[in-house]
C-alpha cells in the first residue's frame, strides 16, 4: 500500500470489513502500522451514501472492486457535473476481480488519478501481487511464495511465454499448498520494471483456463461504451447471448455497435436503470448451460 499512499493520507475500503481477519480488515490494520488513516465501509452498497462519503471525508486513496468502483464513479461525475467540487484522489486500487484496461481509463478520466490493479485469492492469503507507479504487470510476494508459469505438463516456463500460473507458499505453517493451480492464464515479463524494482512481475492475467470464451476480451470491448457498468451472458452453440446492465438510456451507442464490436455472434439486450444498490448485480461470467439448466 506504500506505493499509492503515505503517512496521514485517508484510504477509503469498499471491500468486506465487519469481521475481523476479513480483507478489509487486514487492510486497515495494514494501512495503520505506516500511519495511514483507514475509513472502512464495506462493498458498495449505496452509491449515493458511498459519493456523499467521498466528497465529505476526501480520501486520497479508494481501494475497490472494479465494478462497484465503475458504478461509483459514473455517480460521482453526475454529482461533479452539477457543480460539486471535485475530489483530490491520488490512487484507485482495484482487486477481487478482472480489471479491464478500457475501465481502468474509464476511472482515470473520471477521477483524474492512477488506477491500480492487484492480483490475489484466499489460497495466496488475500495478497498475491500489485502494480507499481509504473502500472505494467504486478510484483509479486516473492518473499511468501515461489511463483511460477507451466504448461500443461506442469513444465515451468520461461518468462515472455504464457502457460498456467501456479504458487509454491514459503511461509505458512497452518495450510501449505505446494505448486497451487490457479487456473489462471498468465506469463511473467522479461524486462525490468522502470520503477527499479527486482520483484518479479507477472503480466496481465488473461482470464481463466477453463473460461468457454475469452472473457478478459469481453471485457475490454464491453466496458468501452460509457454507462455500461456490468454484464452477464450464456452461450448457445456459437452465439452469445448477453445481458448488460446500464445506466440509464441517451447514451450515443446502440445495442447493434456492441454486437458489432464482439468477436463473436452475439444477441444484446440492455436493461436500464441500474439501482445504485450493488449487491444485486452479480460476479461476470459466461455460462453454457440454458437457463432451466442453472434453476434446476
Amino acid at each position: 500500500m506504500t506505493t499509492m499512499s503515505k503517512n496521514g493520507d485517508k484510504v477509503l475500503i469498499l471491500l468486506p470489513c465487519a469481521r475481523p481477519g476479513g480483507v478489509g480488515d487486514l487492510l486497515a490494520a495494514g494501512l495503520e502500522r505506516f500511519g495511514a488513516v483507514p475509513l472502512k465501509y464495506g462493498p458498495v452498497d449505496d452509491c449515493d451514501k458511498v459519493v456523499a462519503l467521498l466528497f465529505r471525508e476526501r480520501p486520497q486513496v479508494i481501494v475497490a472492486n472494479p465494478v462497484q468502483m465503475l458504478l461509483t464513479a459514473y455517480y460521482y461525475r453526475q454529482k461533479v457535473n452539477e457543480g460539486v467540487a471535485p475530489i483530490d484522489l491520488r490512487a484507485i486500487l482495484l482487486s477481487t476481480d478482472y480489471v479491464a484496461d478500457s475501465l481502468k481509463e474509464c476511472l482515470a478520466e473520471i477521477f483524474h488519478c492512477r488506477v491500480h490493479e492487484h492480483y490475489g485469492m484466499t489460497e495466496m492469503g488475500l495478497g498475491g501481487g500489485v502494480s507499481c507507479s509504473a502500472l505494467k504487470g504486478y510484483h509479486l510476494r516473492e518473499a511468501d511464495m515461489y511463483w511460477e508459469v507451466v504448461d500443461l505438463s506442469g513444465r515451468s516456463l520461461p518468462p515472455g511465454e504464457y502457460g498456467e500460473i501456479v504458487f509454491t507458499t514459503l511461509t505458512r505453517e497452518a495450510m501449505p499448498l505446494i505448486r497451487y493451480a490457479t487456473g489462471d492464464k498468465g506469463r511473467f515479463l522479461k524486462e525490468p520494471c522502470t520503477c527499479g524494482s527486482v520483484l518479479p512481475r507477472l503480466d496481465k492475467v488473461k482470464g481463466r483456463l477453463d473460461s468457454p470464451l475469452d472473457l478478459p476480451a469481453l471485457d475490454e470491448i464491453i466496458f468501452a461504451f460509457d454507462g455500461v457498468v456490468d454484464f452477464q451472458g450464456r452461450l448457445e452453440g456459437d452465439e452469445l447471448l448477453l445481458t448488460v446492465c446500464c445506466l440509464e438510456p441517451g447514451y450515443k451507442w446502440q445495442a447493434a455497435d456492441i454486437e458489432k464490436a464482439l468477436p463473436c455472434r452475439a444477441r444484446l439486450e440492455i436493461q436500464y436503470g441500474i439501482r445504485s444498490h450493488m449487491y444485486q448485480l452479480k460476479k461476470r461470467q459466461i455460462s453454457t448451460k440454458t437457463a432451466d439448466e442453472e434453476m434446476g
